[in-house]
């Protein structure tokens, strides 16, 4: 499973193998940001292992509110 190409620099995207599993963890850096609504699209493309061919992908969205701008420490 791959993400994080095309991601906004304030998200990060890892993925956690464990067997068949796999748990997608998103860390969102808030430092810098402005005030307002922020949206990202993540896709994970799933291969197949051997091959390395294509065969699913999954998308979800990430959606943000900030509510008072954010200063960089």
């Amino acid at each position: 499973m791959e993400s994080g190409e095309g991601l906004p620099p304030w998200l990060s995207v890892t993925v956690l193998k464990s067997g068949k599993s796999q748990t997608f963890t998103n860390t969102v850096s808030t430092a810098g940001l402005k005030k307002g609504l922020y949206h990202a699209v993540v896709r994970a493309d799933n291969t197949e292992p051997v091959s390395g061919k294509p065969m699913s992908a999954l998308y979800y969205d990430v959606d943000l509110e900030i509510i008072q701008e954010v200063s960089r420490q």
